[in-house]
């Protein structure tokens, strides 16, 4: 952030900063920092009017950035105000949206499910793909299956550099706000047909989508940064997609990821993602229960009768762990026990949980040892099995229910964890 923008957010007298950067240059850090964060943190004035630090950096750093974190942000309200005028979403989810509709649960991973799925491709190919009209075009012309294989992505390190845990975060904002603006089942049909509404963007108040992601939400210039690079590196991901007509069964093709633009003036972001909305169109659409004549059951206030499509007890918070590999096992574990609900006790096998993870199986085809591929299973399962009581919201809605604590070995992929529970908790309507 800049020196006025820091300004806007503390009347604390600073004596010196450390700045970086070309104009308008960016605060690294100022001085003294305000206790009780720079409690203990020693500097001078130097000849030139600056100021240099007798301690580590990595001190100054770390106490400048949870100094920052401690500011109330007073810009927001004006521009999330403006925001809201101009149309942006300013209520984030506070859970992912899991999709656990069957085929489609593993539509926002690098599983090669058929029905539905992520698939990383070369730059070359992203820096040619052009998407019109609900139509993909490379080089000019249409774009069909074998002219896309051939530019897939098949390096580990193409799957390892997904961050799929924001990308599912920005799919449960673009559900929500469909589910939100469409009630009528016919409505719904309608637009998972228009091949236009495909390049439906939206727009997103930037605090709240950084605060969604559990980063501080009053970072201007670094959270733009921050934003578009997330979203830019994206764009080298195709949705694959079956889809039948008269009779047949195609492979299609959809960016996964367009960035539009960002205003400064009320601090959003806009994006489209033509395989997300097609995906929730999709899903939403199989989900609804048919009756007589392919009609939609409707209940007595018209909405129809729904078959439940995705799971929303991952809290979109773990967008920031690190350990993304010990994410994407929890998307798995809710998946599963989601998709058993009430019957019998949801088990599965370390094998069948590293298969559904490319990036760990990849990891452990590349280690050349047992102790390397030790190592690997048991950062990737113990750090699991700590986040699904902690960012997930299992507990709250299945009663008594247990988590694993057993960390397979590489000889040991046959192990079964299990997760009993004694039911789902009954809620209260109004809540």
């Amino acid at each position: 952030m800049t020196i006025a923008e820091l300004r806007e957010l503390t009347d604390f007298q600073f004596e010196c900063f450390a700045m970086c950067g070309d104009p308008p240059e960016e605060v690294m850090f100022a001085a003294p920092i305000p206790p009780p964060y720079g409690n203990g943190l020693h500097w001078h004035k130097t000849d030139s009017g600056s100021f240099g630090i007798d301690d580590d950096i990595e001190l100054w750093w770390n106490a400048w950035e949870r100094y920052i974190n401690s500011l109330p942000p007073k810009k927001q309200n004006r521009t999330r105000k403006q925001a809201e005028n101009q149309g942006a979403i300013t209520e984030m989810p506070k859970h992912l949206a899991i999709p656990t509709l069957i085929p489609y649960q593993d539509a926002m991973s690098t599983v090669a499910n058929p029905a539905a799925h992520l698939q990383p491709i070369t730059q070359d190919l992203a820096d040619n793909l052009r998407f019109d009209e609900g139509m993909l075009y490379f080089q000019g012309m249409e774009a069909s299956c074998a002219d896309l294989i051939e530019y897939y992505d098949k390096r580990p390190q193409a799957v390892s550099e997904l961050d799929l845990p924001t990308l599912r975060a920005l799919y449960s904002v673009i559900l929500q706000e469909l589910r939100e603006a469409i009630e009528d089942p016919n409505e719904l049909i309608s637009r998972a047909k228009d091949p236009k509404y495909l390049s439906h963007s939206v727009r997103l108040y930037l605090p709240e989508v950084l605060k969604m992601l559990g980063y501080k939400p009053n970072s201007s210039r670094d959270g733009v940064t921050y934003a578009v690079a997330k979203i830019m590196r994206y764009n080298r991901i195709l949705g694959v997609m079956e889809e039948k007509a008269n009779g047949r069964v195609y492979k299609s093709h959809y960016p996964v990821m367009l960035f539009v633009g960002h205003n400064g003036k009320d601090n959003t972001i806009e994006f489209a993602s033509p395989y997300i909305n097609k995906l929730v169109m999709t899903v939403l659409h199989a989900s609804i229960q048919m009756g007589k004549n392919d009609k939609p059951k409707l209940k007595r206030n018209g909405k129809p009768f729904m078959l439940p499509s995705h799971s929303y007890l991952v809290k979109t918070s773990i967008a920031k762990e690190r350990n993304k590999r010990a994410v994407e096992i929890v998307c798995i574990v809710v998946t599963l026990i989601e998709q058993a609900g009430d019957g019998g006790t949801p088990h599965i096998k370390a094998r069948t949980i590293v298969d559904r993870c490319p990036d760990l199986r990849n990891a452990l085809d590349a280690a050349n040892t047992s102790s390397d591929k030790g190592k690997i299973i048991r950062r990737a399962f113990s750090k699991a099995w700590q986040l699904l009581p902690e960012q997930t919201r299992l507990a709250e809605v299945y009663k008594n229910i247990q988590f694993p604590t057993a960390i397979p070995t590489a000889s040991q992929l046959d192990m079964i964890f299990e997760f009993p529970h004694d039911g789902k908790i009954k809620q209260d309507k109004k809540s």
